[in-house]
């Protein structure tokens, strides 16, 4: 199994058992029933824990729960994108068969759901340094909602089920937008929780590679003492000045908040000053806050030090896209 920093690795979830336990007792299917889905035959216990997405909801999957009971609650509920955006964000099979009951048979409830898709998570090391081992960086997904515990299908299964030894299905997804440059150009990375695992891909492969100096690291998180990823791995590198510079944000040690963009805005002028001299930009996390606002704050960094206009900007930041000097991997 061949892989390069930069590309992720797919794990195979398996959904969890009380959670699918739940499901037949709400809809009372017979456990050894047997339905037929793309990859053949099997029980509803089996395709419920191998086969269908239950844990979380998607558009499509309301929609067609929707086409098949046409109940009109939930009619309201898909033509206000508001409160859909809400309904979809932690709710799973179970909350939709509680709140929005049907008399299911199997055979049309699997017509709803979309199959069990593997779990991306960016690889966290490089060939050079472990070998034949794939390292990946992974936040357990437990929370409480209407007081039950939900758990993420491949996280809490990764956590709770695997034991050293055992064995499970991967394969490596390539990522070519998400490479170090070949030249060994300066580089600036960000990164928020889980959203470092690259970055400790690319350290180990610049140690390989005996590539010193030229990097940036950005990283944020909630709490030093216990969020601080490879705190030991990065304080090494300064050292070895395989890491040149390092700049951390933890968001809840303090009483206002702070980001990793807030960390971009303090060091705006040297930022722009290594852009000028050829740095890649790569930015990794999540994409619905954290990655819009690295977006906005890089964009305001390139107007108020390149002294331009917001359109001029844009055209930079554009410029850095095509010549692949601004990557990201967001999700």
């Amino acid at each position: 199994m061949k892989y390069e920093p930069g590309d992720s690795v797919g794990i195979f979830a398996v959904n969890p058992e009380s959670l699918v336990e739940q499901i037949l007792q709400k809809t009372g299917f017979d456990p050894e029933y047997v339905v037929t889905l793309e990859n053949g035959e099997m029980t509803i216990r089996d395709a419920f824990s191998h086969h269908l997405e239950i844990t979380v909801l998607t558009f499509d999957t309301i929609k067609k729960y929707y086409e098949k009971t046409k109940l009109p609650e939930l009619g309201k509920l898909i033509n206000d994108d508001k409160k859909l955006d809400e309904y979809l964000y932690g709710h799973d099979l179970l909350d939709i068969l509680e709140d929005y009951p049907f008399d299911w048979n199997p055979n049309k409830l699997i017509e709803v759901l979309r199959q069990l898709p593997p779990r991306l998570y960016s690889i966290s090391s490089s060939q050079d340094m472990v070998g034949d081992e794939v390292h990946a960086t992974v936040s357990v997904v437990r929370y409480e909602r209407k007081s039950r515990l939900r758990n993420g299908a491949c996280s809490s299964h990764l956590a709770d089920n695997i034991e050293t030894d055992d064995q499970v299905p991967v394969y490596i997804e390539k990522n070519p937008s998400f490479k170090l440059p070949a030249n060994g150009a300066k580089i600036i990375m960000v990164g928020a929780g889980t959203g470092i695992a690259p970055y400790r891909a690319f350290l180990q492969q610049r140690e390989a590679d005996n590539n010193t100096g030229n990097t940036w690291l950005f990283f944020g998180d909630r709490h030093f003492q216990s969020d601080f990823l490879y705190q030991v791995e990065w304080q090494k590198w300064l050292k070895s000045n395989h890491l040149q510079k390092m700049d951390v944000a933890f968001s809840r040690d303090q009483e206002e908040k702070i980001y990793v963009q807030h960390k971009l805005q303090q060091n705006q002028q040297e930022i722009l000053k290594w852009l000028e001299e050829g740095a890649h930009f790569y930015l990794c996390g999540d994409m619905k806050k954290m990655a819009k606002d690295v977006n906005k704050t890089l964009l305001e960094i390139i107007k108020n030090q390149g002294g331009i206009t917001t359109e001029k900007a844009e055209e930079y930041v554009k410029k850095l896209k095509r010549e692949k000097r601004f990557q990201q991997d967001v999700y």
